[in-house]
């Protein structure tokens, strides 16, 4: 397996890190993807402008287009590999596709759930069978015409049950409702999938906990032009906040990057704010500005959040999500899951004291994200507490110095987790330099990053 070192050129133990650059962003995967079940369903060419070049995108092209040029009375194997946005959107939209289908992925795909939505379309009519541990993948699904109805879903677990369910319900004669059981996480991509369906003419109504999705079909007509251009990824974007947030001196442009957006992560400005980045929105996207005499040292007293009576939300402006805490040291990350390994990563290097909370859903993420962060922070001497399910505390008293580049540099391991590589790689602001195992699994949503990141002044050896 392959490892990259990362090094901050021209750093001295005791010197400000000062950062500045335009950054590319990739496009949302998220978008891209909820893009490509659509236009399969509404069998239709419409193009998609800024398609992302995520892997995970790439791979959701294939299989559509292996399962669009498939023998129907022969079984077809689709491998998802460690894509769970693409097994669980997929293992909605096969139900209803005529044929015989074996969905399987990669050896962590297959220890992670996807039992709720399975028995909520079985629930519906669908034949959907275990051919591995019940619960989890691989599926062996036989494709047939649905009703729809109402069915259950916990939504305590993952937002993609609940948006796989809502993409192929129009196709439903009976519509469908879906009566969302429990606490909900990642609210936001739920919402996000709704607001895209309605850009297609597809009516979703919401009563109480419930979603009400009318029978239809999605209609590129409703567009303006015969296309949809995706929007720049702020999960992406995180990144850029953790270089600015630990560097002494930061203004970074990132292109692409409004206020008003589909992606509940654009809650990042308010995120990032009380450790002294701020956003500064032009026409063409967001500027992160880090000045001398802001930061934790500027923000923070005895190394908890300084006290905001305004807690802010992504509901202010997608009108769904759970309020998140600014509140003095709890931030809850319920609804912004992919979010956590760079906020937390930021807070433990510079030693702020904080409680994150609503992050239980982590453990079924590419990797186990509670134990890879405490793991791997570790390796760096910072020690951050997991005192119960969903939670971690960073420390006030550690924090990760500033030191000179010709230190021997730790080598972090990533457990082909793309979020986990990107989040702990920006710490070379902090130690010089870092060493990453396995530095090509970011191309699964990121693939330009490491050359951005040399852009900025970081020197990127592989071996």
């Amino acid at each position: 397996m392959a490892i990259c070192t990362i090094t901050r050129k021209n750093i001295h133990a005791g010197e400000g890190l000062n950062l500045a650059g335009r950054i590319s962003l990739p496009s949302s995967k998220s978008i891209s993807n909820r893009l490509l079940i659509i236009r399969a369903l509404a069998r239709s060419d419409f193009q998609l402008g800024n398609l992302s070049d995520a892997e995970d995108t790439s791979l959701l092209q294939e299989l559509l287009q292996q399962i669009e040029s498939a023998q129907s009375n022969q079984p077809v194997l689709l491998n998802c590999c460690n894509a769970g946005t693409v097994i669980r959107f997929l293992a909605a939209y096969l139900t209803i596709q005529p044929g015989t289908w074996l969905l399987c992925g990669s050896d962590r795909m297959h220890k992670r759930p996807i039992g709720i939505l399975v028995e909520a379309l079985r629930s519906l009519g669908a034949v959907i069978d275990y051919t591995g541990i019940p619960g989890y993948p691989p599926l062996r699904i036989t494709g047939k015409e649905l009703q729809g109805g109402e069915v259950n879903v916990d939504a305590s677990v993952s937002s993609q049950f609940v948006s796989a369910l809502l993409l192929m319900a129009p196709m439903m004669p009976s519509g469908l409702t879906v009566h969302l059981v429990g606490d909900q996480v990642s609210y936001p991509y739920v919402d996000m999938t709704i607001r895209i369906m309605e850009e297609f003419g597809i009516v979703v109504g919401r009563v109480g906990a419930s979603l009400v999705v009318h029978p239809g079909q999605y209609l590129p007509a409703k567009l303006k032009t015969n296309s949809y251009t995706v929007e720049a990824d702020w999960s992406s974007a995180a990144f850029w906040y953790e270089a600015a947030a630990l560097a002494n001196c930061a203004e970074l442009t990132l292109p692409g990057l409004h206020e008003e957006s589909l992606q509940g992560d654009a809650i990042l400005p308010e995120l990032f704010k009380p450790i002294g980045v701020e956003t500064i929105f032009g026409q063409e996207g967001a500027v992160l500005v880090k000045t001398q005499g802001t930061g934790h040292g500027a923000h923070m007293a005895a190394g908890s959040l300084q006290k905001n009576d305004r807690k802010s939300t992504a509901g202010d402006r997608l009108g769904q999500a759970e309020p998140i805490e600014l509140v003095e040291n709890h931030i809850d990350l319920g609804a912004y899951p992919d979010l956590a390994p760079s906020l937390i990563v930021t807070y433990a290097a510079l030693g702020i004291a904080a409680r994150f909370t609503g992050l239980h859903h982590l453990k079924i993420k590419e990797s186990d994200r509670l134990q890879s962060l405490i793991t791997e922070l570790r390796r760096l001497n910072v020690f951050i507490r997991h005192p119960a399910s969903g939670i971690i505390e960073t420390d006030a008293s550690q924090s990760i110095e500033l030191t000179p580049g010709n230190c021997p540099p730790v080598t972090i391991e990533t457990y082909s987790d793309h979020r986990i590589a990107m989040a702990f790689a920006l710490l070379s602001t902090r130690t010089g330099s870092i060493r990453i195992s396995d530095p090509a699994v970011v191309a699964k949503s990121y693939p330009g990053f490491w050359k951005e990141l040399e852009r900025l002044g970081f020197e990127i050896c592989e071996t």
